[in-house]
Formats: structure tokens, C-alpha cells, sequence
């Protein structure tokens, strides 16, 4: 196997990849990742794993350097990307033992790279839900963690998802409807709105923003009404609540929103989502995913109410040499 480095005039390959990918994300998508290096101050490598003529996967890395270390993530911090990590062509239709064997071969070139050519002292790469053997990243020498994101599926009646909710967020949300609050698709001003709510709300818990505005207009001016919608809630006429939902692939992406107003009557989360996941599901996509990695138990209580299943991914770190990760010299995660 050898590594090729992607670039702009090879990004057509790139995302054809993605999308034939079963696991493909939009944050795979180049021009997403060329975003994300863009205001996050690292590097981008865009590994393709060739074997001969034939592409077998796409591995987005990003670099950067920290307290005089080079370090390598999949996805980069302060991105609003769960995860990322590797694609592979074809997956699916190979045998278990093959799965393995192109993962492992995959890790080991990618390793060699990061850590033996570039300097590396820490990886941390989070598979995408989906790649649900995390074996051959413990095979490599990585910790890996299982985390868990929540997934709602669509392809059922639309009144079987609602008497599956909890009888109390039901309630939240015919209160909601009833005293007026309106959920209508937004602009960027909304979109700009639910941003400094967001970063008002982490100030207040002494918590950075997981990202700029600069990142999150840019992501807006290339996805919008393709793969990027803002539902904005709003009570006599004055914004109350919204969410910026990404959508690829069938699955709707529940992004960067849901947080309550301290001035409205009624929290209008519930009626949000309520009201994006009914659009999700008259514009045919298959799965609605609320954003998250599981590690918070106090969100249990919102997200369970919609009666979603966990969906498992996995998140992988790697320190070289080993003792690295004892001393705490490399990384301190924000994420």
C-alpha cells in the first residue's frame, strides 16, 4: 500500500468516495475539511490508500502543534465534528477477515506516517457509527472508548415516532404549539442568532465555544439549503430558540442548537426538534441523529425522551512513546 496526498484538483475523487461510502459523512466532504483547516490552525492531510492503481480508503487527518509536539486528529478540536477518521472502499461487501486485514493495513501505513515521518506524539481518531469493530485500532496500539450518539429511525409512520415519545415531552410540545411559539425555517441572522446564544450560555459555565463564527458562516454559505438548514423557534415574533441541522446521505443531522432562552414562557427545544425531525421525514431521509458522544449524563434527560436508539462509535488515542500519556505532555483534550 502507498499514501497520496489529496488536494484541490483531486477532490472530485475524493468525494466520490465519500459518497459511495456506506459511512460517508458531510464532514468528509473536501470542501468541509478544507473549512475545518482552515479556522481550527491546523494542516490538512488528506491520505488516500492506494493499493496499485486501486483506492481503498480515505483517511482525513489534521495536524497541529502543540507545547513543542506534533499532534495528529481525526477530527481537529473545536470544529463541531464528533468524528471523522477513515472511509474504506467496499467495505461492506468484503469478508470479516478481509475487513480486518484492510483496516490493519491501513492503520499501520497511516502510523508510520504520523508517527515515524511526521514526529507525532499523540493521534487521537474517532470512527464514524458504522465501523463498529474498533479491534484493529487496539490491534495498533491505540486506547480505544466506546461513545454513543442517539439515532431516531424514519422509515417508520410518523405517528408510531410520536406515541413513542415520552408522554411528557408530548405534552411539552402541544403546550409549546398552543401558546404560540412557532418553529419556521431561518436565515443566517437566525443562524448568527443561535450561534451567540451558544457561545453566551459556555460563558456563563466558564466553557469556550467549540468553535468560531467565521467557520460556522463559511460552512453556512457552502451547504445552505444543499445540506444545511436553520430552524429558528420564535415567540411574538421575537427568537426564542433554533438549530442548525446538516443533512447527507439520509441522515439528518441535529448540528448546534437546543438551547432555552431564559426570557420565553416555555422551553421550545422539544417543539424544535419535533418540528425538524417532521421535515426530515417528508423530505425522505432515513435516520435522525442528535449530535452527541454519550460522555454527559445530564443530556440523558432531554434526549431520552424522544426514545431514540444508541448508536456506538468509538474514539481511539495513541501516544508515542507511551509514557507521554501518564506524564499528560502532549494533549490536554477539550473536546
Amino acid at each position: 500500500m502507498e499514501i497520496k496526498l489529496c488536494n484541490d484538483n483531486l477532490s472530485d475523487i475524493w468525494d466520490k468516495s465519500v459518497l459511495s461510502s456506506e459511512y460517508g459523512t458531510i464532514f468528509h466532504k473536501w470542501n468541509f475539511l478544507r473549512i475545518a483547516e482552515k479556522y481550527s490552525g491546523s494542516s490538512l492531510l488528506g491520505l488516500m490508500i492506494y493499493q496499485g492503481t486501486e483506492l481503498k480508503a480515505i483517511y482525513p487527518v489534521f495536524l497541529k502543534n502543540r507545547s513543542a509536539f506534533n499532534i495528529a486528529m481525526s477530527p481537529v478540536s473545536r470544529s463541531f465534528m464528533y468524528y471523522l477518521g477513515p472511509l474504506f472502499v467496499d467495505y461492506e461487501n468484503l469478508k470479516q477477515r478481509k475487513k480486518e486485514t484492510r483496516f490493519i493495513n491501513v492503520q499501520q501505513i497511516v502510523d508510520e506516517l504520523l508517527f515515524s515521518e511526521l514526529g507525532c506524539r499523540y493521534a487521537r481518531i474517532r470512527l464514524v457509527p458504522g465501523y463498529y469493530d474498533s479491534r484493529p485500532l487496539s490491534w495498533s496500539g491505540y486506547d480505544v472508548k466506546p461513545l454513543y450518539t442517539t439515532r431516531i429511525d424514519l422509515k417508520r409512520d410518523i405517528d408510531d415516532i410520536w406515541n413513542d415519545f415520552d408522554k411528557r415531552i408530548k405534552g411539552t410540545i402541544k403546550k409549546a404549539d398552543s401558546n404560540g411559539i412557532q418553529v419556521n425555517l431561518g436565515d443566517l441572522e437566525d443562524m448568527r442568532y443561535i450561534f451567540q446564544s451558544l457561545s453566551e450560555r459556555l460563558k456563563d459555565q466558564n466553557l469556550r465555544p467549540s468553535g468560531n463564527w467565521e467557520f460556522i458562516y463559511e460552512i453556512y454559505n457552502e451547504y445552505n439549503n444543499k445540506n444545511l438548514n436553520v430552524f429558528i423557534a420564535k415567540e411574538n415574533k421575537k427568537r426564542i430558540g433554533g438549530i442548525i441541522s446538516l443533512y447527507f446521505k439520509g441522515i439528518f443531522f441535529l448540528w448546534i442548537g437546543t438551547l432555552k432562552n431564559p426570557g420565553c414562557s416555555i422551553s421550545p427545544n422539544e417543539l424544535l426538534v419535533w418540528e425538524s425531525l417532521k421535515w426530515a421525514k417528508e423530505h425522505g431521509l432515513k435516520y435522525f441523529e442528535n449530535m452527541d458522544s454519550g460522555s454527559d449524563p445530564r443530556l440523558r434527560f432531554f434526549k431520552s425522551k424522544f426514545n431514540p436508539e444508541p448508536v456506538i462509535w468509538h474514539s481511539a488515542e495513541k501516544y508515542s512513546p507511551k509514557y507521554l500519556k501518564y506524564l499528560g505532555q502532549v494533549y490536554n483534550k477539550t473536546n
